[in-house]
C-alpha cells in the first residue's frame, strides 16, 4: 500500500513539473506621446526691389511664421512694401494671410484660409477673401514637401475709383512646394488660381516664389518674385497684371 501511495506521489510530481502555467504575456507599450508643437519662421529686409514696371529703392518688410502640431498647422504670412523714389514715398501695398490645416485620414487635411490686402498700385483700398476646403499632401520628407489643396472662397473687394463693393464666389486650386536642396539652397513656390463661379473665363492667379541661400545655420540672401494677375480688375486704369521681383536678407528662427 506505502508503494501505491509513493508511486501516485511520484506520478503526481513528474505531472507537475511537464505542465506548468503559460507565462503571462507582457502588456503593450503605452503609445508614444504626440511630439511637442514647434514655431519657426523668416524675416526679411529689403536689399532692392522692382514693383511693376518701376524701378525703385523700397522698404521691404517680409515674414513667414509657421506653428506646426501632431494634428494641426498654422501659418501666418504678412508683407510690407513702401515705394521710395527720389527721396519721395511712393505706392505701398499690404497684404496678411492667415491659414489653418487640421489632419484628416490618410495624408488628407481640412484647410481655412484668410487675406486681407491693400494696395495703391492697383488702387485696391481692401480685399478681404476667406477660404476653406481639402488639402492633400504629397510629400511630407524633411527636405521635401508638396502639398495641394481645392476649396472655395468668398472675396470683397473696394476699390478708390469705385464705390460699388465687389463680391463674388470662386473656387481655389492651389500648390504649396518646399525643397531643401542642401544645407544652403532651398527653394519654394506658393501658387493659387481663382476662377469665379459665376464665369470661369475671369479668374486670378497668384504665384509667390523664393530662392534662399544660406550663409549660416540662421542668415541667409533670399530672391522672390511675385506675379499677380486679374483677368477683370475692379477698375480699368490698372494693368492686370502686376510683378514684383525683391532681394532680401533674412533670418531665420
Amino acid at each position: 500500500m506505502r508503494s501505491i501511495i509513493f508511486s501516485l506521489l511520484a506520478l503526481l510530481a513528474v505531472a507537475g513539473l511537464v505542465y506548468s502555467e503559460p507565462a503571462p504575456q507582457p502588456k503593450p507599450a503605452p503609445k508614444p506621446p504626440p511630439p511637442p508643437a514647434t514655431w519657426s519662421g523668416t524675416f526679411e529686409g529689403n536689399m532692392r526691389n522692382q514693383i511693376a514696371k518701376v524701378d525703385t529703392t523700397n522698404t521691404t518688410l517680409k515674414s513667414d511664421i509657421y506653428r506646426d502640431s501632431h494634428d494641426t498647422k498654422f501659418y501666418n504670412g504678412l508683407l510690407y512694401l513702401r515705394g521710395k523714389s527720389a527721396d519721395t514715398l511712393t505706392q505701398f501695398q499690404r497684404r496678411a494671410e492667415f491659414k489653418w490645416d487640421q489632419k484628416l485620414k490618410y495624408k488628407f487635411y481640412g484647410y481655412l484660409q484668410q487675406v486681407f490686402e491693400d494696395n495703391q498700385m492697383t488702387k485696391l483700398e481692401i480685399l478681404s477673401r476667406s477660404s476653406g476646403g481639402l488639402g492633400y499632401h504629397f510629400k511630407t520628407k524633411n527636405n521635401f514637401k508638396w502639398a495641394g489643396y481645392l476649396g472655395a472662397s468668398y472675396t470683397s473687394e473696394e476699390y478708390e475709383s469705385n464705390p460699388i463693393i465687389n463680391r463674388s464666389y470662386s473656387y481655389q486650386l492651389a500648390n504649396d512646394l518646399y525643397w531643401k536642396i542642401n544645407d544652403t539652397l532651398e527653394v519654394r513656390n506658393k501658387y493659387e488660381y481663382l476662377p469665379r463661379s459665376k464665369d470661369l473665363d475671369e479668374f486670378k492667379t497668384r504665384s509667390d516664389s523664393s530662392v534662399k541661400v544660406y550663409f549660416s545655420k540662421h542668415l541667409y540672401g533670399g530672391f522672390s518674385l511675385i506675379n499677380e494677375y486679374d483677368s477683370n480688375p475692379g477698375t480699368t486704369s490698372v494693368s492686370r497684371h502686376t510683378a514684383t521681383s525683391m532681394i532680401t536678407i533674412g533670418f531665420r528662427f
